[in-house]
């Protein structure tokens, strides 16, 4: 059973987050912030009694996401005798200075919960607001902005939901979700022309999505090939590796519906001529 309220375990699941590996989550957090005794300052400060209004406030602007995360911990460190008032939906955009949210609760509580409440909340206000910079920087050109895996670990679905307060979109969540071929794949079977015919003859008749990552043009070029493999299957590819630029119009001639992965390190001031190429 649960022992977040109604209003979050109902938040939660609308997003498709499981309460009780995210409350497991958080009495991590909450035990690797405590140690092994007692919060030391407010034990010895605060009235065990007093009661206060803490507020949340925005430090810079941006998007926020995870003010669910934040209250579960604060509701999980106080017992659910904490409450909340004044919040903003999740993917509000936010100026500094903004309030997020209010919570009444004992000052011993709201202290103990108040770094892990933040961490949560900073961390995926940051993705959210990354995933939205991206986003805004190919809005005119039709792309649509994906995530990857590569997620801080026990936290992947909370950092996806906050991609998708972005405006960003997930891609896989796990290794089941789509066959998605790297460049490791296709040294170790041989070649693109046999790991692209294995991984369709796999997946043939199914939903499961074949998706390629590839670093030249030449290798882009093959992919689609009549003469080379059956391509019935569903196909996306993904381009990677400093020729990027010159594969997308190689690559759009083959797929013209074609999902792009953009090499690492492409700032977002450089997303949009990459979008109008596609």
């Amino acid at each position: 059973m649960s022992r977040l309220s109604n209003q979050l375990v109902a938040t939660m699941l609308a997003q498709k987050i499981s309460p009780q590996p995210f409350e497991a989550l958080v009495d991590a957090a909450l035990r690797e912030d405590l140690g092994s005794g007692l919060d030391a300052t407010t034990v010895a400060t605060i009235p065990v009694d007093q009661i206060a209004v803490a507020q949340f406030n925005a430090r810079k602007s941006g998007v926020v996401a995870g003010v669910f995360a934040a209250q579960a911990v604060l509701e999980i460190a106080g017992n659910s005798a904490i409450t909340f008032t004044k919040q903003i939906p999740e993917g509000s955009k936010v100026q500094a200075g903004d309030l997020i949210f209010e919570a009444t609760g004992r000052v011993a509580d709201l202290l103990f919960a108040e770094r892990t409440a933040l961490n949560f909340l900073s961390r995926l206000s940051g993705v959210a607001t990354m995933s939205s910079i991206w986003v805004e920087a190919v809005k005119s050109t039709g792309c649509i902005v994906r995530d990857t895996r590569k997620t801080t670990p026990g936290m992947r679905v909370l950092e996806k939901y906050a991609v998708r307060m972005g405006g960003g979109t997930n891609h896989r969540m796990t290794l089941s979700d789509a066959a998605l071929i790297k460049d490791n794949h296709i040294a170790a079977a041989g070649g693109v022309v046999a790991v692209q015919g294995s991984a369709i003859a796999q997946v043939q008749g199914g939903s499961t999505l074949v998706s390629f990552e590839l670093d030249l043009v030449d290798i882009v070029a093959s992919i689609g090939d009549p003469t080379a493999v059956d391509v019935s299957a569903s196909l996306a590819v993904f381009t990677n590796g400093q020729k990027v630029a010159d594969a997308i119009p190689v690559l759009l001639v083959r797929q013209p519906v074609a999902r792009l992965k953009l090499p690492e390190g492409v700032a977002d001031a450089k997303l949009s001529p990459f979008g109008q190429r596609v």
